[in-house]
């Protein structure tokens, strides 16, 4: 029983790492992703904080408050798109729409 506990928690602790590794990918890429379909954007950016959100719950849930984790969160879904309006990535751009994408995949998550 000990050795599932320990492997369900690598697996978890993996996944979260995957969805982390690849927001932030996403978030500091030159250009964007293309438009898939119409709003493929906004439900890019709703199911990776959404997955997010839902992993950290899941793997911390435990050790850390779910509401430091909802602050921690909410915080990176706002900062995320002031970041993407600065000189640090010119051919980004400051969406409100994806904001609230950002926040509806926490609050959802």
């Amino acid at each position: 029983m000990i050795k599932d506990s320990r492997s369900a928690n690598f697996a978890s602790y993996l996944i979260l790492s995957i969805v982390i590794a690849l927001v932030f990918y996403a978030l500091f890429r030159a250009e964007p992703f293309p438009d898939y379909f119409v709003y493929s954007d906004m439900v890019g950016h709703f199911v990776a904080f959404f997955l997010m959100t839902f992993m950290s719950c899941l793997v911390f849930q435990r050790r850390i408050p779910v509401a430091f984790i909802f602050i921690v969160l909410l915080s990176l879904a706002v900062g995320s798109e002031f970041i993407q309006g600065t000189e640090l990535l010119p051919n980004r751009h400051f969406g409100i729409e994806d904001i609230l994408a950002n926040v509806g995949g926490v609050v959802v998550g």
